[in-house]
């Protein structure tokens, strides 16, 4: 299969998931979107596989995207991977591919383990975990039938103005109100490893007698679920929040620089 897959991952599941998809459409490779600088398009098949951020795409992955240059017409499907609904995330990403005189052939949702602890605890418990990967499994068949046969699957989501206000609105509040970005602070067991400065991808931690965020983050979570030590917080509310990552995703996988 003449396929080319990128992906965003910050705790692994969209990484997961394109490894899988990548195996069962025999694509040609996968590359970050993160670090890659593998920007040239001349495959029959894209596929962008990444998280949806506030019912939206990455910004990282709307800056990757806009350096793409297309030498094909391929076929393009999208992944959006979530805790909960897509919003208008793949609309959106449609209209991105649409200023590059592309289009998204078909965007599917894939809902994960959620692992979001910026304000609220949305991370899934074990038993839900488990739950999800083994549906996941069954749906990225079903979508690596369609896209074999590169069948225009349509668009996952909603292209309704309430939902790219119900993610302004969650964003703004995390932001600008809350301030997330702002929050993170290592506790007692940090031992400055370097693995958060290593794992971020957007190069946004120094680690020196202390451990600092700068104000490039994205909120991707990498640095506090990859933590070896569970040393990082955000905020005074994650003490005892559970930290999670894919199963089938190492460390070493995550690695940046």
């Amino acid at each position: 299969m003449n396929a080319k897959l990128f992906y965003f991952s910050g705790t692994g599941n969209s990484l997961a998931v394109t490894r899988k998809i990548a195996k069962k459409i025999e694509a040609n490779s996968i590359y970050n979107m993160a670090d890659s600088i593998e920007t040239e398009v001349s495959e029959d098949i894209v596929g962008f596989i990444f998280p949806v951020y506030f019912q939206d795409v990455p910004e990282i992955v709307k800056d990757f995207i806009n350096k793409i240059e297309f030498k094909s017409n391929p076929y393009i499907f999208g992944i959006a991977t979530c805790n909960g609904g897509p919003g208008f995330t793949l609309f959106n990403l449609d209209k991105i591919l649409k200023y590059k005189g592309q289009k998204l052939s078909s965007g599917f949702t894939l809902t994960m383990p959620g692992n979001s602890v910026i304000i609220l605890d949305l991370t899934s418990n074990l038993e839900l975990q488990k739950e999800r990967l083994q549906n996941s499994k069954i749906k990225l068949q079903k979508m690596s039938e369609m896209i074999i046969k590169q069948l225009d699957a349509g668009i996952d989501g909603e292209n309704k103005i309430k939902d790219r206000l119900e993610g302004f609105i969650i964003q703004f509040a995390a932001t600008k109100i809350y301030r997330a970005h702002k929050k993170f602070t290592t506790n007692e067991k940090c031992v400055k490893c370097g693995i958060c400065y290593k794992i971020c991808p957007e190069n946004n931690i120094n680690v020196d007698k202390k451990v600092n965020w700068g104000n490039s983050c994205n909120l991707c979570l990498a640095c506090f679920h990859w933590c070896p030590q569970n040393g990082i917080e955000l905020g005074n509310s994650t003490k005892n929040r559970i930290r999670y990552h894919h199963p089938d995703i190492i460390i070493n996988d995550m690695i940046l620089r």
